[in-house]
């Protein structure tokens, strides 16, 4: 359990990393601006120590393969300057949510709920201050779901952006699977695309 400043020293540009295993919990409103935060190993939990459920880290987040950024517990939302997730973990309550003032980058991203999610209850994981690109969308809609999906349900994400601030919601839902009917033949040979 950490609860201290973590800042650049004037005139540099700092890094913070989480190497080691086990989960390292971190309780922010305590200063946290330092240039980057660096998930590589295990799990980094973001927590509060104060009245408020809002965090904010001046930085640049990434996840690295096998990581976990968690928000499980008493914080309920996060805002960093930047968010990359490269085969990594968001971990999230329903209901939590992460800020991303600048760029997201996220590459086999797993998304994961510690229980059970309820269908057709919209959950709004993340505010994109940038517009996210098409590839953004795609790496969010393959997102992993690790979650307990009622009975015939899928996770299914929804892009609104804001026309007067420009900030995408990225919501997910669990909703009901939709019914394949009639018959689907594949005609190509192993080179072949998919066409739809």
């Amino acid at each position: 359990f950490m609860i201290q400043d973590v800042t650049d020293m004037p005139g540099e540009r700092g890094r913070f990393v989480k190497r080691g295993v086990g989960t390292l919990k971190v309780s922010v409103p305590s200063l946290w601006d330092v240039s980057e935060t660096s998930v590589e190993k295990d799990t980094l939990l973001v927590s509060t120590n104060g009245a408020t459920t809002a965090v904010t880290m001046a930085t640049a987040m990434s996840v690295g393969p096998g990581a976990t950024l968690s928000l499980v517990g008493k914080a309920e939302s996060l805002t960093v300057d930047s968010l990359a997730v490269t085969n990594g973990t968001l971990a999230l309550d329903a209901g939590d949510t992460i800020t991303v003032k600048g760029a997201f980058a996220p590459s086999g991203l797993t998304l994961s709920f510690p229980s059970a999610l309820t269908e057709d209850e919209p959950l709004n994981l993340l505010t994109l201050e940038q517009t996210p690109s098409p590839e953004v969308i795609t790496a969010l809609k393959l997102a992993f779901v690790t979650a307990e999906l009622p009975a015939d349900t899928v996770a299914a994400f929804d892009f609104t952006t804001d026309a007067q601030t420009g900030r995408t919601t990225v919501t997910m839902t669990a909703r009901k699977a939709p019914v394949v009917t009639g018959e689907t033949a594949w005609e190509g040979d192993a080179d072949a695309e998919w066409g739809t």
